[in-house]
């Protein structure tokens, strides 16, 4: 039995804001579900930064990570990153009070949501039953050593794929794994100038579909040090059972990590937080599957519906723009994902309907939609994804 820890989290104003108690981890920790560690993160941030961004950030993005509501905010935040939301923090941008005198009310409450995050980690490396199996797999450096210029009038530059091969890339004496991780970066640029950098499209894929693993969270290291400012990805969970690269984090938004000045070249690694072996991948079944019947009395599914009535005004079938299109639409594309536009919403529907079912951070943030309204968007996908 690992002894109790009880670790304080102050709100900035001699107050408690909560408390963690982590009696028998082994057992107590690992039947709270992965649940457990976000829902305490998600309590530090309604005591950091969620009063700053609902009190500054609201009037643009009310939907997003500026929402009185905790969860719909939290889950915006994650999705954008501690380094994204503290760089706009400080810089006016939108015709909002915003900028750098915004620096002292983060920095009285950076400490308590630093801290708060060292305990997520340590809290989702410490799960039992149920949990990661294997925890902190560090991969070998990769030597950055040039990154694509910015093109004559262009506003950002081109992507490099770096990839980890976990048969080769560990440490020595670390044990290995069929699979391969990879990430897309380049230079961040603000107002024409390189100022850090900025990630995208965590992905992974096996050698192998006798050997499929999940992967619950990331951290991005430079010059082996952890970067704690780009935190999207610390709360994906993935499963690594495809033979080509398939995209970890596909509704997050990119992440970014601001250092003007930053030289090349340099060390880029990533730390897997947690891996479980899952077995052989187990095939889906090829027979078609009926269509379910909805939990409301009085109003069954139709026999067909489009992207049109999805997107549309009958609120017995919008379900894309009821709960959908405010965080992402043209204009405000969370996870860069704009569910308006029949091209995008096409090719992302399976991860869409996903996280309505509640792989990863369920979707809508504010909670689980109607069965109803899922299976509508289930039907969709099963119709073929017709338009119109």
């Amino acid at each position: 039995m690992i002894p109790a820890v009880i670790i304080l989290f102050g709100n900035g104003c001699g107050e408690i804001g909560f408390q963690i108690q982590t009696d028998s981890l082994s057992s107590e920790l690992g039947g709270l579900g992965n649940g457990f560690c976000e829902s305490e993160l998600q309590k530090v941030y309604a005591k950091t930064y969620h009063p700053f961004l609902v009190a500054n950030c609201n009037q643009c993005h009310g939907s997003a990570q500026g929402s009185v509501d905790v969860g719909i905010s939290f889950s915006a935040f994650q999705q954008r990153g501690v380094s994204l939301i503290d760089s706009r923090s400080v810089t006016a941008h939108g015709g909002n009070s915003l900028g750098p005198q915004m620096q002292p009310q983060i920095n009285a409450f950076k400490p308590t949501w630093n801290e708060g995050q060292d305990s997520y980690i340590d809290c989702k490396s410490r799960q039992g039953p149920g949990g990661p199996q294997v925890t902190g797999i560090v991969l070998s450096n990769k030597v950055i050593t040039t990154l694509p210029p910015l093109p004559q009038g262009q506003t950002t530059t081109a992507w490099s794929n770096v990839q980890w091969d976990l048969e080769v890339d560990v440490p020595p004496g670390s044990p290995v794994y069929p699979m391969s991780l990879s990430i897309d970066v380049r230079s961040a640029i603000v107002n024409g100038v390189a100022q850090g950098l900025q990630f995208r499209n965590p992905s992974v894929k096996v050698k192998s579909l006798s050997e499929t693993f999940l992967i619950e969270g990331l951290q991005v290291l430079l010059n082996d040090q952890v970067l704690p400012e780009v935190s999207t990805y610390y709360y994906l969970v993935g499963k690594a059972e495809s033979l080509n690269y398939f995209n970890l984090a596909p509704l997050s938004a990119d992440a970014f990590y601001y250092r003007p000045g930053l030289v090349l070249p340099f060390n880029l690694s990533l730390k897997i937080l947690g891996l479980t072996a899952t077995g052989p991948y187990q095939a889906p079944p090829t027979t078609t599957l009926p269509v379910p019947t909805t939990t409301v009395p009085g109003l069954p599914l139709p026999a067909r519906i489009t992207f049109a009535e999805l997107t549309g005004t009958d609120p017995n079938l919008n379900v894309f723009a009821a709960s959908c299109v405010g965080c992402h639409r043209a204009g405000n594309m969370a996870g860069n994902l704009n569910i308006s536009d029949f091209s995008q919403a096409f090719a992302k529907a399976d991860a869409i309907l996903a996280r309505m079912r509640g792989m990863g951070n369920i979707m809508p943030p504010s909670g689980p939609l109607q069965q109803r309204r899922i299976d509508l968007v289930n039907l969709w996908l099963t119709s073929g994804r017709p338009q119109n």
